[in-house]
């Protein structure tokens, strides 16, 4: 297909699959789109037009199943980074709240250590 290994690498680990070069590839081949796209097997078929009608209507056929497919991806993308921005907002106000807390133990051991510190105070003096 010409395109470089780590080129189609990069795409999947993104996510970002250019299905243009696919899509060309394919057809120049007479390889069944829905195959490649979605992994069902290719189903066999008596071609009883010309095979430039037949493949232009596969093409069609298949390039509006991947169409919806492609559609249901991205709809379900876009679910998912809402949910990862709203756990994301999730994750800053317990952040926020961790704050407030580590605050209030420092404020807590200060006390701590003043009242320990005036209990040694005492001693030493009852002592003496």
């Amino acid at each position: 297909m010409n395109i470089p290994t780590n080129t189609f690498s990069n795409w999947k680990t993104r996510d970002q699959l250019n299905e243009k070069p696919i899509i060309a590839f394919c057809v120049q081949r007479d390889i069944d789109l829905n195959f490649i796209f979605t992994g069902e097997k290719m189903k066999t078929m008596t071609v009883q037009e010309p095979p430039e009608s037949y493949n232009n209507d596969l093409l069609v056929q298949t390039l509006m199943k991947n169409v919806k497919l492609l559609e249901d991806r991205l709809a379900r993308s876009e679910e998912t980074l809402n949910r990862a921005r709203e756990m994301e907002e999730k994750l800053m106000d317990a952040q926020r709240e961790l704050l407030k807390v580590q605050a209030e133990l420092l404020d807590s051991q200060k006390k701590l250590r003043a009242a320990l510190d005036t209990i040694s105070e005492l001693k030493k003096k009852k002592a003496a």
